[in-house]
């Protein structure tokens, strides 16, 4: 709000008071300061108009979000938040497929940047679904290559990496990925439920001697 108002014609900064009040539940302040932030800045502001996208989306406006979310992908086709959030709408009203198919293009191409949401969402679809051998090769290389690029410190996607490396028997590897996942996790409650991967890596590998028992008393 401060910074508003002392440089109220900057549409970034009204664009970030809008994201805040979003998380904050604060939708009427939220609405407002996006559509300022676009009456300041209406065909160079994609993060707004996917910020605004987000805000009909969550009061379930869906063609207001649908038509917001155009417009970000006019204002910069490469800018990925956008697409991550129109795959999102798209599932939510029930087109899987086409949800599927934006975070897959969304992941795979390299001139958008990728992100650590779009990988995410498009490894928890196919592992939930059931996938070939081929395309586990194809989710593990993208949560690999996302977690790289991103240095990302996200215990979910390198839990998921570790998954997919045990449906290919790349034990060593998917080790590797449950630690980094395990060192990540935001609690207690939830190390313990990934020690569990870990634990049963060592078993495959007949690492006996390095299993915690008190992890199962």
């Amino acid at each position: 709000k401060r910074a508003v108002r002392l440089r109220p014609r900057d549409h970034l900064a009204w664009n970030l008071l809008g994201a805040v009040c979003i998380k904050q539940k604060v939708y009427n302040l939220a609405q407002h300061a996006h559509i300022k932030s676009l009456s300041l800045n209406k065909d160079e502001n994609p993060a707004a108009w996917t910020n605004l996208g987000l805000l009909y989306m969550l009061n379930k406006e869906y063609q207001l979000a649908n038509q917001c979310y155009s417009e970000a992908q006019s204002n910069d086709p490469k800018y990925a938040q956008c697409w991550v959030a129109m795959a999102y709408l798209a599932h939510h009203m029930g087109y899987k497929d086409e949800a599927d198919k934006i975070f897959k293009d969304l992941v795979l191409d390299r001139e958008r940047r990728t992100t650590v949401e779009g990988t995410l969402e498009y490894a928890v679809r196919f592992c939930e679904g059931g996938m070939s051998s081929e395309m586990v090769h194809e989710v593990l290389t993208l949560t690999t290559r996302c977690s790289h690029l991103h240095h990302s410190a996200d215990w979910l996607l390198f839990n998921i990496s570790g998954v997919l490396s045990e449906q290919l028997h790349l034990n060593r590897q998917a080790l590797q990925h449950y630690v980094k996942a395990t060192t990540l996790s935001p609690s207690p409650e939830l190390r313990s439920d990934l020690q569990r991967n870990i634990e049963r890596i060592h078993c495959k590998l007949g690492n006996y001697t390095a299993i915690n028992p008190n992890n199962h008393s």
